[in-house]
């Protein structure tokens, strides 16, 4: 049994997107024992209420409620800075935001902070989500680019491929309001994705939409 069950049995998610199919021979992502799982993953990703920190997200296997990851927010980071551990609690990357880049820009770098992993990157639009990431493949050396494109208003967004018509790697889908969200700012993010695409890099991209769409309701 591997780090992930099939999300084909997640009843978290009430309405699970149809399954996707695996885009490539090669594992896709920065983090190759992330990517080897051979059917579709949903992990859940629900931010923690009341953090001192920031945005910190729980980051949970859908179908079986088991943690995958932790994204942790650092406490007066200038760069919004954030750290994604393992379940053995080792650093997978670090998620800081550019300060002076003309549109919003996130690096994941490596745990000694000597390598960026990948680079996200917030494209101008108004009233849409649209986000793109570039790497280098590990399993393959290859220059890698992925297309975010969603709804502002509900966070959701499919993540693709090259560019937004490329074979689809990921769905992102937001739980339905409720008191608890309205009154703590806390969300929960549905994240299904592909056979063999990296999940901490995929669970990145999605708390990255998470802190910019917080930034453009705030600009309001």
């Amino acid at each position: 049994m591997g780090l992930f069950s099939s999300s084909s049995t997640t009843d978290a998610a009430r309405q699970p997107p149809p399954p996707l199919q695996r885009v490539s021979q090669a594992p896709i992502g920065v983090n190759q024992a992330f990517s080897v799982h051979n059917q579709p993953v949903t992990l859940k990703l629900q931010e923690k209420r009341w953090s001192l920190t920031g945005d910190s997200f729980y980051i949970k296997d859908a179908a079986s409620d088991q943690p995958v990851l932790e994204c942790k927010a650092k406490h007066f980071s200038l760069h919004a800075r954030k750290e994604f551990v393992d379940l053995q609690g080792r650093t997978l990357f670090h998620l800081k935001k550019k300060i002076l880049a003309l549109h919003a820009t996130f690096e994941g770098v490596s745990p000694d902070d000597e390598t960026v992993l990948f680079t996200v990157k917030k494209s101008f639009s108004i009233g849409k989500a649209k986000l793109n990431a570039t790497f280098r493949n590990a399993a393959d050396g290859q220059e890698i680019a992925l297309a975010l494109r969603g709804d502002f208003f509900d966070r959701a967004a499919t993540i693709t491929l090259g560019n937004e018509e490329g074979p689809v790697v990921a769905r992102i889908s937001r739980d339905f309001f409720n008191a608890r969200e309205i009154f703590s700012g806390a969300q929960t993010y549905f994240l299904t994705i592909a056979p063999g695409v990296d999940v901490a890099l995929l669970a990145a991209i999605c708390v990255i939409l998470d802190e910019t769409e917080n930034d453009q309701q705030q600009s309001f």
